[in-house]
């Protein structure tokens, strides 16, 4: 590490580095360095190395991760490289920021809990949803101080495009992917516990899977909470819509709130007042959480903050999405 700023290294460097990670450490380069990227496409990885000037640049992770002068690095591989690539960064002694899962395998999961206690580093799951100003909000409104009285039901709705009948390849292999529930609703179950800090009982599920692979495309999910809220969850790649959705409605006692877009309504004699606080920012707030996520893994690092998003919270996901499936 230089005296001033942190290196960073990326591994993988598909859509979600360079939407989200890359612009994000651009934002910090007060204090960090993007130094270094790491993916198997070389024409990918040098036209990255050129629009976003990193140092540079490796086709192997192991020499990334080999490079003293790596002090973080952040993984945003295919699913199954999520264990394998966070061990050996752990191993190299290099501070871990990994995508959800943190494993497709919940054995692996808890080995790499077992070396995340045995290291000095920071390690944390990317749980960039549960930063968003907005899901915060609705969270301190409806289950914190209970505003809108007791959550009666609740509905998260996702519409993929980017991972459907496109590319990546991978996301449609469960080799790589795992499940629809270890990519595509990853982040619903994130929420999910986010929110209610609770496992699913009374589970009813219905998917249609591709022929070629095996891999779901689109289904239903219904359970009840250990409080007996109802949870629907709704997923469906779809090739023809504009952009990706990621959707929440919470129905209370004494109102409802909404995610994209946001929005809170409250019952008052009779009729539904919008209440919606003003969140004021220039640009989405799913761009935001990767500005917010990655100053407090810095921060963390540096010792000015205790992790939020510890591997703890990785298997407790795995655990929801193994009593799901």
């Amino acid at each position: 590490m230089s005296e001033s700023k942190l290196n960073f290294g990326i591994i993988g460097v598909g859509h979600i580095a360079q939407i989200g990670y890359i612009p994000a450490l651009k934002k910090l380069k007060d204090r960090v360095n993007l130094y270094a990227l790491c993916d198997l496409n070389e024409a990918k990885l040098y036209k990255a190395k050129e629009l976003y000037k990193a140092n540079i640049i490796y086709t192997d992770f192991e020499d990334l991760l080999s490079d003293e002068n790596v002090d973080a690095v952040i993984i945003t591989t295919p699913n199954h490289l999520h264990y394998p690539i966070s061990f050996a960064s752990l191993t190299f002694g290099k501070n871990t920021l990994c995508e959800l899962p943190v494993a497709l395998k919940i054995e692996e999961a808890r080995e790499l809990k077992e070396k995340v206690l045995n290291s000095k580093k920071i390690y944390m799951p990317v749980m960039n949803y549960s930063i968003r100003p907005d899901i915060l909000k609705i969270k301190e409104i409806v289950f914190d101080k209970k505003i809108l009285g007791e959550v009666t039901h609740v509905k998260f709705i996702r519409r993929k495009k980017r991972y459907g009948f496109s590319e990546p390849e991978w996301m449609k292999n469960p080799n790589y992917a795992g499940s629809i529930f270890h990519s595509t609703l990853v982040h619903i179950f994130e929420v999910y516990y986010f929110y209610f800090k609770t496992e699913p009982e009374s589970i009813l599920k219905v998917f249609s899977k591709l022929k070629e692979t095996g891999m779901e495309w689109e289904g239903t999910i219904y359970f009840k909470t250990r409080d007996n809220t109802g949870v629907l969850i709704e997923i469906l790649w779809d090739p023809f819509i504009e952009r990706d959705k990621f959707q929440i409605e919470i129905y209370c006692e004494k109102g409802n709130t909404y995610l994209s877009p946001f929005k809170v309504v409250q019952r008052h004699f009779g009729q539904l007042i919008d209440i919606t606080p003003r969140l004021t920012e220039e640009r989405s707030f799913y761009l935001i959480s990767f500005d917010l996520l990655l100053e407090h893994f810095i921060n963390c690092i540096e010792g000015r903050e205790k992790p939020k998003f510890t591997i703890d919270e990785g298997i407790k996901i795995l655990e929801i999405i193994e009593k799901i499936r």
